[in-house]
């Protein structure tokens, strides 16, 4: 299950995301991979989305090299049409049933991106091993991922308050936890993958949001709160015992004052990281 909206305004935030990946990472793929004399690749991205990762890598890569995106939903993909020879997009659940023959020991990289919100409590294993099923011996996982257990709100100023940001962070990770989502295995995933025979070869958690992107995170955090703001609405209503509309416009109130408070020099962030794993 991904609990997140996936009409117009989403995909145009995850393009906001990727440009904001792109500049905290500066490359696609991490230079701990050793793309090899082979001018031939086979790259799969889990949770593709709006699909942007692949159709950039493809760009970067051979024409002879294939790159599919998988995602549960093509209901964000681009018109077939439009895709590059060597991009293809294909609709999988990595944790659903079998993985297609096509897809076992099929890929030289596997990347992943922002997949907290789609890690039930207990899944992550699933996920983990899936993942290695798809990867070649001695292929490569790249992993980039958010740490929800570490989401704040920094003010910039001291005299100016974050009160309401913080508020509404606590409502919107108090939702995510009542949809069962597994939130804190992000800062140990290294251990995880090394338990499931990945060698570690590179991993960090990215600096600081800087002047650059720092306004660039903050947004695509508020866009997802708004995003979110009628089913957190519902999900309190249902714990208070109280109507729905209600609740819905106090947090609606609460939330044009996070965009103040933003608007002031409020800002919102959380532990970004990058991992790359061999499979052995």
């Amino acid at each position: 299950m991904y609990p997140l909206s996936r009409n117009l305004r989403s995909s145009a935030r995850l393009s906001l995301q990727h440009l904001f990946w792109n500049l905290r990472l500066g490359f696609l793929l991490h230079p701990a991979i050793p793309l090899g004399s082979s001018p031939v690749l086979c790259i799969a991205d889990i949770g593709t989305g709006t699909a942007i990762w692949p159709l950039e890598l493809s760009q970067h890569v051979s024409p002879k090299s294939k790159v599919i995106g998988y995602d549960i939903s093509s209901s964000q993909f681009p018109a077939k049409e439009q895709l590059p020879s060597n991009v293809q997009l294909e609709i999988l659940n990595v944790m659903g049933g079998f993985l297609p023959r096509s897809a076992v020991s099929a890929f030289d990289i596997v990347h992943v991106r922002a997949l907290v919100l789609a890690v039930k409590r207990g899944d992550l294993d699933l996920l983990i091993s899936r993942l290695g099923m798809m990867l070649k011996p001695g292929g490569y996982l790249q992993w980039d991922e958010v740490d929800l257990e570490a989401y704040r709100a920094r003010s910039s100023i001291p005299t100016v308050s974050k009160t309401a940001s913080e508020q509404f962070v606590q409502y919107f990770l108090e939702y995510m936890r009542s949809l069962n989502l597994s939130l804190d295995w992000v800062s140990q995933l290294p251990d995880h993958l090394a338990r499931h025979g990945f060698e570690l070869v590179d991993g960090a958690r990215l600096h600081e949001a800087d002047a650059v992107t720092c306004k660039l995170e903050t947004d695509d955090h508020l866009m997802v709160l708004e995003d979110q703001l009628p089913d957190i609405a519902t999900f309190m209503a249902s714990e208070q015992g109280r109507a729905s509309a209600d609740v819905k416009q106090e947090l609606e109130r609460l939330f044009r004052n996070v965009v103040r408070e933003t608007e002031r020099g409020v800002s919102l962030h959380m532990d970004w990281y990058c991992h790359v794993a061999r499979k052995l």
